[in-house]
């Protein structure tokens, strides 16, 4: 059996061809998974923050909205906003919201 040089050259194109395109759909397949499982941890482990915090917002803003405390109230969102109290998803600032609490839970 003679070995055709331009035929072993062709060979050798297509089969580094093949890997690449392997290659690059595998890498593809593991961003989607690894993105895909990541913001679901994500969202998992915010959400319950989250709602917790927004629970405690929201009974402060209810509250001060029964009792007619207009002036409070604009106080108190234009401090408790989500940029406040939120860095990378993770509560920050347990004190900010303690401290509106007490004020609003005091009077």
């Amino acid at each position: 059996m003679s070995h055709d040089p331009v035929f072993h050259d062709e060979e050798v194109f297509e089969t580094a061809k093949v890997e690449r395109t392997l290659y690059t759909d595998g890498y593809r397949e593991g961003i989607v998974r690894g993105k895909s499982d990541w913001v679901q941890q994500g969202f998992d482990a915010s959400y319950s923050s989250g709602a917790r915090v927004g629970a405690r917002v929201g009974r402060l803003c209810g509250i001060l909205q029964a009792r007619g405390d207009d002036e409070t109230l604009r106080l108190l969102r234009g401090e408790l906003t989500k940029t406040n109290l939120f860095h990378n998803g993770d509560f920050v600032h347990e004190e900010v919201l303690a401290k509106w609490e007490e004020r609003v839970f005091q009077r």
